[in-house]
């Protein structure tokens, strides 16, 4: 009997472990899994751990501890196999399971296998088969889930056959922790050598390695590599492993020294009352800590107050002591008298009785008690406000005015009350921030005066040059003044210059080449004589020339008319001012004289008599408010005028009567005996002496409620409807539309594979007679490839030879479409890429969602920017041809299609799409339009003329210089977005000038052209270093056709861009981006040349052949009219635009992305500011769609 139960038990236990498989193949065969080692993230106890999964018996089972969800059982297979299948049994057949199996070459990186986390269906016979071909060591399986409650496993098996051993790594570097290492004296510091082989994997090889010192005495290094700081200086530390090298630049500075003790010791206290003290430790470089361990504590009299290791104070009886604290060699002593028990009588606030808008007051609360003594309160005591909107108060005290009005302020403590009232008024000179224009790079011996600007809280500023103090981080590399003047020392480098003024301190770097600065040898008016009527003004520009001990040329020179200073011999006749303008103010004669660089240069001027006939202009953004003041008064506030003479009076009219005449400093004025409720239309003019007005700024108010009707001519940026623009047919580079006319659908049946790596991929095939017809069918429409049963990691082939053979119409795209991606690319793009590549005769589109390092990055990124991620998992698509990736578009633009979730909607911020760089760790702005799904749901649209990574992160951004600034809302937008930024966290600086440098970077950027690579390499010109900050750009730039060098071979990146320059770069940047060729030879060889055109700037030189030639009629779209002509007309000074530039700044008038800066006045060489040239960014993008 016992004979045959055993047969039978036999018999059951192998019929349930072959019905595990569901071919009668496998269920002979054991599995690779069997008998292997098992880890599993909890177990039951020791009957049912992890090796009852993997031991082959079908009575044994692995049972994961408690309730824990999901849980894990990882199998080390041992070596890697060629896998073809999983099977699963669970313990309780009744059951449904949600699973996932992922697979590993080194257990650290893991991929999906197979994915039953929505399952709804019984294990079939006594297991679930899962099939897939991949090679890997190691499996998972984590259960999610399970309808029987249990989620016990009898049997995880994994098929298949030994796989050949891989090839075995070589070294091929090493890395070092720390490149470079900012040690004091007699501090140490370890260093870490990691060891990178060709297969990726990394090894800790510190113990290993060999390390050496180039100047022991200055920094020396261990056989563990510790290195030790001895001396002050630099030293390098080798690294060596394998015969690899790495190097660490370790710099010593002096070592820092305790100086003095601080404590928060009071000097009272009352009897039967403990203190617990506080120590802060201070150094001699300005550094402090709060200190605990190692402090000494001692009382002269400890039967008066005495005083316990810890530093808690105990008042025993009424007397005097003193308290020595001692820490570090360094001692302090506060003398401390112990009291009588008092009672808190009252307590008193230095609170002030008004404020102005933006101040900020910190309070103090002094305790008044029983027998006359008082004592400054620091903890204990509550504030509030009774109107928070007006002013707030921290749990500190710290006081802040908001907005205009009265509050009641309340203190308590003890249970004693104070209460005070405030008024909060307008805002006045109250120092906000400083401004301080570092130059990014000087050569060595190279002189700059810094100018440093205070901004108050009412929005003015001053120059507090002379006031503020100067420090250089290092005198080697550079050295500042105490007036503020910057010079380049005898060592290369990087020196942090920190000014200080009013309380507030900037910081700013500057870079020192290694090349010696050329000094200027000259200075040149152009011209160098005028003749003016009394009232008049010219246009001038000052040159400087440098001689050649570091040029090749002859002559460097520069343009420096908003840098020079200038004076006049007779000021009451004729003036100069860094706007370019020589202004004659009564007849007479007078000398000009220009300084910079330590060189002068003369000017000279006749005024003959003549009247002033020139009205003033309100400045850019003027405009006239009302704010109410009480139920009779309406005070106003304006903006400024300028005259080319000068402003002397602003007048007031009310209801069309002038009420006051108030001085040219004034700028506010409150109107009292006004009837509440009564509307009121108040008008202010500017007057020069002449008599001349300018035109109006008005507002409609009335006492007890001021409305919104307020109309001026001040240059304030208004959305102007865009004219209609031919673009041409796309044939060149640029962004094309994707046609929204024919489209016809090619289907791609995916299959599944796994790449070399280990990737499961969906891959597909596209017949070339189907593409073919397709392309043939759609015209200039788009083909839709559908992927069917696609992944996350998608590539989809297609045969070159219908881009080759023609078939494919310009204009035409191909759009590869998956369930929540489509990538849209040119034909003419995919025409070009088969024509290159290995000559496979294949074009391949991928696409994988990048749930690796890209992934942590993208997270990293955001959360340093405080951005919410709207896309976890980046997205990533490129073009092959054959096995060679296509990196060079051409200009061409392709459409990145992504659907956002639910999640989007409701995420706070601007949303936009970035390019990221695992290998550089960076991000950076895309351009992208936002949409709607069929689904409702939100998507967003990547347009380039490049492939990558991307992601898509939403983001507020806000600057406190901005904070009234009429172009707000488009700063804020555009920095939100990562197309433009601040000096820092809180300043942007609105009105600063923008330069060549920075324009180039802005430009590149917003049509889509920034790489990764943080450098530029060799830009070609020689004062634009691999190592400056917008060399890549610059040379994108170049490449683009945006922007010309000198012929000298210079960029000149720091010299500042006038308007006329800012519209004609624009210009460019439209024709490049809306595929109307080459965007600075646009139109090049249509008029002939013969130099340059009077005032042109060389740089500029293309655009003299694209938009007319001196004196002729400027050109349009390829056509000459009286487009331009019109545009500029209207304006005073419109003829005063360069013949080179006068279709790019007519263009930018008609199309909203400038306007003048007052009424009648354009001002084409005037500067551009940082806010003019992002108020034109954002009109650019809109223009194109971007």
């Amino acid at each position: 009997m016992k004979q045959w139960m055993a047969l039978l038990l036999l018999t059951l236990g192998l019929g349930m472990a072959g019905s595990i498989g569901l071919t009668s193949s496998a269920s002979a065969e054991v599995p690779v899994s069997q008998g292997k080692k098992a880890a599993a993230s909890s177990v039951t106890g020791a009957t049912y751990g992890p090796a009852r999964a993997v031991d082959g018996n079908m009575g044994t089972y692995w049972a994961p501890g408690g309730s824990q969800t999901p849980s894990w059982l990882t199998v080390d297979l041992g070596q890697r196999y060629e896998v073809r299948e999983v099977r699963t049994a669970y313990l309780e057949r009744s059951g449904i399971y949600k699973y996932l199996i992922e697979f590993s070459s080194d257990s650290q990186t893991w991929y999906p296998y197979a994915s039953r986390m929505k399952n709804t269906t019984l294990q079939a016979g006594s297991g679930y088969v899962d099939a897939g071909n991949v090679t890997a060591r190691y499996f998972r399986i984590t259960t999610s889930g399970s309808t029987a409650g249990k989620r016990a496993i009898t049997e995880f098996q994994v098929y298949g056959t030994a796989a050949d051993a891989p090839p075995e790594a070589e070294l091929a570097s090493i890395e070092v922790d720390e490149t470079e290492l900012e040690l004091q004296q007699g501090d140490s510091h370890g260093l870490e050598v990691l060891a990178v082989y060709t297969d990726g994997h990394t090894e800790d090889v510190t113990a290993s390695a060999t390390f050496t010192s180039s100047k022991p005495k200055t920094a020396s290094v261990t056989a563990a590599g510790v290195v030790k700081a001895k001396a002050e200086g630099l030293a390098a530390i080798t690294v060596a492993y394998g015969g690899k090298k790495a190097k660490v630049q370790v710099t010593v500075g002096a070592a820092t020294e305790l100086e003095a003790l601080e404590t928060n010791a009071p000097q009272r206290l009352g009897v039967g009352k403990t203190h617990q003290l506080e120590v802060t430790a201070l150094y001699d470089d300005g550094t402090s800590e709060a200190v605990t361990t190692g402090v000494k504590y001692a009382s002269s009299r400890p039967s008066v107050v005495s005083v316990s290791s810890k530093g808690v104070l105990t008042a025993r009886t009424e007397g005097e002591a003193v308290i020595t604290v001692s820490y570090g060699g360094i001692s302090t002593k506060v003398e401390l008298t112990a009291g009588a028990a008092r009672e808190l009588q009252s307590i008193g606030v230095d609170a002030p009785g008004q404020l102005a808008v933006g101040d900020v007051q910190e309070l103090t609360v002094t305790a008044v008690y029983s027998d006359g003594s008082t004592e400054e309160l620091g903890s204990g005591v509550t504030f509030t406000s009774s109107d928070p909107a007006v002013a707030s108060i921290s749990s500190k005290g710290v006081l802040r005015a908001l907005t205009e009005g009265q509050t009641v302020l309340t203190v308590s403590y003890g249970g004693k009350s104070t209460t005070a009232d405030l008024t909060v008024g307008d805002a006045h000179t109250t120092l906000d921030s400083l401004s301080v224009d570092v130059p990014a790079n000087l050569y060595r011996g190279q002189s700059y005066s810094l100018t440093v600007t205070a901004y108050y809280a009412d929005g003015t500023s001053k120059d507090v040059t002379d006031e503020a103090t100067f420090t250089s981080s290092s005198t080697r590399i550079a050295t500042v003044s105490s007036s503020g003047v910057l010079k380049g020392g005898n060592t290369s480098g990087t020196a942090t210059i920190t000014v200080s003024y009013g309380g507030l301190t900037y910081d700013g770097s500057v870079y020192v080449s290694g090349s010696s600065y050329n000094s200027v040898s000259s200075l040149s008016f152009s011209p160098s004589s005028f003749s003016l009527n009394a009232g008049g003004s010219s246009y001038f520009s000052l040159t400087a020339y440098n001689n050649s001990s570091y040029y090749d040329d002859d002559d460097y020179s520069t343009v420096v008319t908003s840098s020079a200073s200038y004076t006049s011999s007779n000021p009451s006749v004729a003036t100069a001012d860094t706007s370019g303008y020589v202004r004659g103010h009564a007849a007479g004669s007078a000398t000009i004289t220009a300084s910079y660089g330590g060189t002068t240069a003369t000017a000279y001027v006749t005024v003959t008599g003549g009247t002033d006939t020139e009205d003033p202009t309100w400045d850019y953004g003027a405009e006239l408010t009302a704010a109410e003041s009480g139920d009779t008064e309406v005070t106003l506030s304006w903006g400024e005028a300028s005259d080319n003479v000068g402003v002397t009076a602003y007048k007031l009219l009310k209801d069309g009567t002038e009420i006051q005449s108030l001085s040219s400093y004034t700028r506010s004025y409150t109107v009292s005996g006004l009837t509440a409720g009564q509307n009121y239309t108040f008008v202010v003019e500017a007057a020069d002496a002449a008599g001349n007005r300018s035109t109006q700024l008005s507002v409609t108010a009335s006492p007890g409620g001021v409305t919104a009707d307020g109309t001026g001519t001040g240059n304030v940026p208004q959305q102007q409807p865009y004219e209609e623009y031919d673009y041409g047919t796309g044939s060149g580079t640029g962004y094309t539309p994707a046609p929204a006319g024919q489209e016809q659908t090619v289907t791609a049946v995916m299959q599944p594979e796994t790449t070399p790596d280990g990737v499961v991929q969906s891959k597909g095939t596209i017949d070339e007679a189907a593409l073919a017809q397709a392309l043939s069918g759609v015209g200039t429409g788009t083909v839709v490839i559908q992927a069917s049963g696609a992944g996350d990691s998608v590539v989809v082939n297609m045969p070159a030879a219908p881009f080759l053979n023609g078939a494919a119409a310009p204009g035409s795209r191909v759009a590869v479409q998956l369930p929540e991606f489509t990538g849209s690319l040119p034909s003419a793009l995919l025409q070009k890429a088969a024509g290159s590549g290995d000559g496979s005769g294949q074009l391949s589109v991928v696409t994988r969602v990048r749930t690796d390092e890209a992934s942590n990055l993208a997270q990293e990124l955001a959360a340093e920017e405080g951005a919410t991620l709207l896309l976890p998992y980046p997205r990533e698509m490129k073009l092959m041809s054959g096995s060679v990736e296509v990196t060079d578009y051409e200009g061409q633009y392709v459409e990145r299609t992504v659907t956002l979730d639910g999640a989007a909607a409701g995420a706070g911020g601007i949303p936009s799409a970035m390019w990221l760089d695992p290998q550089t760790g960076r991000w950076g702005y895309l351009p992208a339009k936002t949409g709607t799904a069929p689904d409702g749901r939100q998507t967003l649209t990547v347009k380039a003329p490049q492939g990558g990574i991307f992601t898509v992160k939403a983001a507020a951004k806000s600057f406190a210089d901005t904070a009234a600034h009429w172009a707000k809302a488009d700063i804020e937008e555009l920095a939100a977005k990562g197309v433009v930024t601040g000096l820092d966290d809180q300043r942007f600086a609105p009105d600063q000038a923008i330069t060549r440098a920075e324009l180039s970077v802005l430009l590149v950027r917003a049509i889509g052209l920034e790489q990764p690579a943080p450098n530029g390499g060799d830009t070609g010109f020689r004062d634009v270093g691999p190592e400056a900050w917008y060399a890549g750009a610059v040379a994108e730039a170049v490449k683009a056709g945006l922007i010309d060098g000198y012929e000298d071979g210079t960029f000149r990146p720091m010299l500042e861009v006038t308007r006329e320059q800012a519209a004609t770069l624009f210009r460019r940047a439209i024709r490049f981006a809306s595929g109307e060729g080459t965007a600075a030879r646009a139109d090049a060889g249509a008029v002939p040349q013969e130099g340059m055109q009077p005032g042109m700037d060389e740089s500029f030189e293309g655009e003299a052949a694209a938009g007319g030639a001196a004196g002729g009629a400027p050109v349009i779209g390829g056509t000459q009219g009286a487009g331009s002509a019109g545009a500029l007309s209207r304006f005073r000074d419109g003829a005063k635009v360069a013949p080179w530039a006068q279709e790019a700044v007519a263009f930018a008038l008609q199309q909203g992305f400038m306007q003048g800066v007052s009424e009648r006045m354009l001002q084409p060489q005037a500067n551009t500011t940082r806010a003019q040239a992002t108020a034109m960014l954002k009109r650019l993008l809109q223009h194109l769609d971007f």
